[in-house]
């Protein structure tokens, strides 16, 4: 299995439809669903007006779209699902397994798909044949590391994990409660315990699939 990381140009193309001009970033934190008929994600969605009344992430209304978590003004986490767009003829998009992180900023996309070097080497030559521009950032073997799923946590649930561990929370017996721990993360508990349960259940997932 190998894993590549590449760029191309897909920001009107995001999630099967045209993103708003709002937004300013999108970072894909979770992959839920990608077949023939729609792919439904869980996302970190930054807007480049944090105070405006007209932020939204499509500029049309056919997603289904709810609101998981607010970080902060202008900074969101979303469930999206969205029918797929029919793929240039000759480009089969299911051929390779995506996989995060999947990042689009400014119009540019960087996406990550997993598959074996036959089926890496069949996507970008149908790619190229139909004139897609791409770069690619890295084409590597997988492995799986600490490091690797750490880095499918967004930073505020790294941060919590760790405090969480250096505090011995996860010690028998716990050596601090949660609220303890949120009160030195300067958050609620609630805020806390979600962070804490999405890390939880992204790292088993990862590591059980």
């Amino acid at each position: 299995m190998r894993r590549l990381v590449y760029e191309i140009n897909i920001g009107q193309r995001f999630l099967a439809g045209p993103l708003s001009e709002t937004v300013k970033s999108v970072d894909v934190l979770n992959i839920l669903r990608f077949d023939r008929n729609d792919v439904s994600v869980i996302c970190r969605v930054e807007y480049k007006n944090p105070d405006s009344n007209e932020n939204r992430l499509f500029k049309d209304k056919k997603a289904e779209i709810q609101e998981l978590e607010r970080e902060k003004r202008g900074v969101c986490t979303l469930f999206v699902r969205r029918k797929l767009p029919d793929p240039p003829k000759g480009v089969n998009p299911r051929l390779l397994y995506l996989s995060t992180p999947w990042r689009v900023e400014n119009g540019v996309g960087r996406a990550t798909f997993l598959g074996s070097a036959g089926q890496i080497k069949r996507m970008l030559k149908s790619l190229q044949n139909v004139g897609v521009i791409y770069k690619i950032i890295s084409l590597s073997d997988v492995k799986v590391s600490p490091s690797d799923l750490l880095d499918l946590l967004t930073g505020k649930q790294r941060e919590v994990l760790a405090t969480a561990f250096k505090h011995g929370y996860y010690d028998i017996p716990r050596k601090m409660r949660s609220d303890e721990l949120a009160f030195e993360l300067h958050m609620r508990n609630a805020t806390f315990v979600a962070h804490r349960r999405k890390a939880e259940r992204r790292l088993l997932t990862e590591i059980l699939s």
